[in-house]
């Protein structure tokens, strides 16, 4: 069989069972595998012809190609997009091998490239207020997401296809459909006071539409991930953010503030719907090093001891 035949065979087997984004982003993954191995059988694929391929990843000139809203640019791909093409490709020969396509499986033993640690990817809180107070004077509707964007944790796909019906302002709590890990699941976020009056403002304005979404765009229709994008953008740009906007920062401002003010890692991973603690603490409890400072500032067991002397 030919890898590109191989290819579209493994992405219609995904159809019914995985969603159409999911599987766009396999094609995304593979094609440029294809790409890059040209026309050959899948079982004459080596081991060392993906390690060569995993190579040329490091060195890619550009990223973003074929990107369906940002431009090609001249920069190399990041370590977690390298990982993503790695993941897919593993999958790929995995089915191969599951569904009898071939008997040696050549990704069997590719790994993923080490992936240097980096500063936290949180939205300050002083860019936080800034683009609040943006939202505040741009109307209830971008009030209303900023507020549930940083008082949930939830994530971008979660908040664009939030529906009426699932949105309980009197128990102060939404149900929210996200992807993760190329899955789609529902999970309840929680809000305070402040989120679900800003959500009721909205809701009392929030012209009638064919749609049941809670947040439209201008034009009545669903606010798509571009949208929401683009909207936070426009608010960094009127309120002076200097730092990171997009609405994952938010979802890592949220995980990172309630863990400094003392919530334990199980409640953290559940609010922020994680499989497992592991989750959390890989990507979310991560510190630069003055917050790391700070906390030892805040919780070093001498401190405890010489307050315990100073009161007998």
């Amino acid at each position: 069989m030919q890898l590109h035949e191989a290819i579209s065979t493994f992405l219609r087997s995904m159809e019914g069972e995985a969603s159409p984004r999911t599987i766009e982003w396999y094609k995304e993954k593979l094609r440029a595998l294809e790409s890059f191995l040209g026309p050959c059988e899948i079982d004459a694929i080596q081991a060392e012809d993906l390690r060569v391929w995993r190579s040329a990843l490091l060195y890619r000139a550009e990223k973003w190609t074929n990107h369906p809203y940002k431009p090609t640019v001249e920069a190399p791909l990041s370590p977690h997009t390298i990982n993503g093409h790695i993941r897919a490709v593993r999958r790929f020969f995995r089915w191969l091998e599951e569904e009898e396509y071939i008997q040696n499986n050549p990704a069997r033993k590719l790994k993923n490239i080490r992936t240097p640690d980096t500063e936290p990817k949180a939205a300050s809180e002083k860019d936080s207020k800034r683009l609040l107070k943006a939202a505040d004077e741009s109307g209830e509707r971008d009030y209303a997401i900023v507020c549930f964007l940083i008082d949930t944790g939830a994530r971008a796909n979660g908040v664009v296809t939030l529906t009426l019906d699932r949105l309980d302002l009197n128990r102060r709590r939404a149900l929210v459909i996200e992807k993760s890990q190329k899955q789609e699941r529902a999970r309840f976020v929680y809000f305070t006071e402040e989120t679900a009056s800003a959500l009721e403002a909205w809701l009392a304005v929030r012209p009638q539409a064919e749609t049941n979404h809670v947040f439209l765009n201008a034009h009545g229709k669903p606010l798509t991930l571009w949208g929401l994008y683009q909207l936070l953008k426009r608010l960094a740009q009127k309120g002076g953010v200097e730092g990171r906007f997009n609405p994952h920062s938010f979802r890592h401002a949220f995980a990172r503030r309630i863990l400094q003010q003392g919530a334990d890692l199980a409640t953290v991973s559940q609010l922020m719907g994680h499989s497992s603690v592991e989750v959390t603490v890989r990507y979310y409890a991560r510190w630069a090093d003055d917050e790391l400072s700070k906390l030892h500032d805040r919780y070093s067991p001498l401190k405890g001891l010489l307050n315990l002397e100073d009161s007998e």
